[in-house]
């Protein structure tokens, strides 16, 4: 069976990255010949590149090594040679997962392909899609939503936001399931080793004064250094433009992880490690922190980074509940791909 994939794959971004391999790994193990649609056109490299551009010379100089490392990963991913995709050749297609369907964001193009338009196959399935904290009214009120809801035939979504707005507005139920990283969970066979010990990994788009404050007073206590992975900060002890693979052994090597991402929630559950999150305003990641119970991991309610940060984490009954919704989400998957109403 042949299955494609429209989601965003070819960003500078570590959850990005890995959602899109994830779901690859995933596919090609239950025995499907994968390959993502190929949406490389000048205006998605203007968006990709003009977000690595700085006038901080030692921003810019990271930033492109991070995007050498980033294309070195990207030639693990199959993506398709072919530019159009209104053919039947696809038994499946999936949209998703990642932010496809956050209209709010503004860091990559918004493709009617994600939404399923413009393909010809009989069976559209979604796997894990986000639309952030874009309301019911904006989904509504966009062409290639109201075109798109109306012609898939699986439903799935990564959050409670965007199932309930998929029901409102098609009367569908969206399964919820788990991203792609979660539910491959296991990285072991790809991570890069490293030698690096004895340090806090920092993974985030930005910390103001304050958190910065409060992460140095946290590393001195824990005489750690700061190792900062995707982004440069001077204040950090060490900024690595890692790729996608040597993040993975970062995350396992670090003694603690601060973070406000996504992302960086889910490899620090994967990985089991003590964490802490900023994450006050920030939909995607206040929901799964909620969803896993994990609210307390929050570094927003309370002055004392080390008070939540050394509170120990239940893995076993964290393992448990992700088992299940493992299990759960590779039920929808494999039935949506069969067409199993």
């Amino acid at each position: 069976m042949k299955i494609g994939i429209a989601t965003l794959y070819s960003s500078v971004n570590y959850g990005a990255y890995f959602q899109a391999y994830a779901l690859q790994v995933i596919l090609k193990n239950l025995g499907y010949d994968t390959e993502f649609f190929n949406t490389k056109t000048s205006i998605i490299d203007k968006f990709r590149n003009e977000l690595l551009l700085s006038k901080n010379y030692n921003t810019l100089v990271f930033n492109i090594k991070k995007y050498n490392n980033f294309r070195r990963s990207w030639a693990k991913l199959c993506v398709s040679k072919r530019k159009k995709h209104n053919t039947d050749y696809y038994d499946a297609v999936i949209l998703g997962s990642d932010e496809i369907w956050n209209l709010r964001n503004d860091s990559f193009q918004h493709l009617p392909l994600y939404f399923g338009i413009g393909i010809n196959t009989k069976n559209l399935v979604t796997y894990a899609p986000s639309c952030d904290n874009t309301t019911i009214e904006q989904i509504r009120n966009d062409p290639n939503a109201q075109k798109g809801l109306s012609i898939i035939n699986h439903f799935s979504a990564r959050d409670e936001n965007l199932a309930g707005i998929i029901e409102t507005l098609t009367g569908k139920k969206a399964i919820l399931v788990l991203d792609p990283t979660m539910l491959l969970g296991d990285f072991s066979q790809f991570e890069e080793n490293i030698s690096l010990k004895g340090y806090i990994l920092i993974y985030t788009y930005g910390f103001n004064e304050n958190r910065v404050k409060r992460v140095k007073e946290f590393a001195r206590a824990k005489n750690l250094k700061i190792i900062s992975v995707g982004f440069y900060y001077k204040w950090a002890d060490m900024n690595l433009p890692a790729s996608p693979f040597i993040f993975l052994g970062l995350i396992k090597n670090a003694d603690y992880m601060i973070t406000s991402t996504l992302h960086g929630v889910i490899f620090s559950m994967i990985y089991k490690k003590k964490f802490g999150v900023f994450c006050k305003g920030r939909f995607k990641v206040e929901s799964i922190l909620k969803e896993f119970d994990l609210s307390y991991r929050s570094l927003d309610y309370s002055s004392s980074i080390i008070e939540v940060i050394d509170k120990e984490i239940d893995f076993l009954k964290l393992d448990n509940t992700i088992n299940e919704k493992r299990r759960q989400s590779m039920e929808y998957l494999t039935n949506a791909l069969s067409n199993k109403k």
